[in-house]
C-alpha cells in the first residue's frame, strides 16, 4: 500500500523532468540540440560536437531568444517616450 501511494506521489514529478521531450534522442548531438532549442539556452550548443549542427543550434536559439525578448516588450516609436528633448528623435 505504501509503494502504491510513493508511485502516485512521484509519478506526476517525472513528467516534470528536465529534457522530457528530448528523453528520446539517442543521438547526443541531436539531444543537446533538442535541448537548445526546447530551453534556448545556447550553452547547449556548445557541447555539440558537430560544426553545422553547432552554426544551426546557436542560428535556431538565437532567433527564439529574440522572439521571446520582443514579445514581451516591443521597441518602436509608438512605445518611445518622445516628450522630452532627445538626441535620438528629430522633431
Amino acid at each position: 500500500m505504501k509503494k502504491l501511494l510513493l508511485i502516485l506521489f512521484f509519478t506526476p514529478m517525472l513528467v516534470l523532468a528536465k529534457g522530457d521531450d528530448c528523453i528520446n534522442e539517442h543521438n547526443r548531438d541531436q539531444r543537446e540540440f533538442c535541448m537548445a532549442k526546447q530551453y534556448a539556452n545556447a550553452t547547449q550548443c556548445d557541447t555539440i560536437k558537430s560544426i553545422e549542427l553547432r552554426m544551426q543550434c546557436v542560428s535556431v536559439v538565437k532567433i527564439k531568444q529574440r522572439d521571446s525578448m520582443w514579445a514581451i516588450k516591443p521597441m518602436n516609436l509608438s512605445t518611445a517616450d518622445i516628450r522630452t528633448e532627445t538626441k535620438y528623435f528629430n522633431r
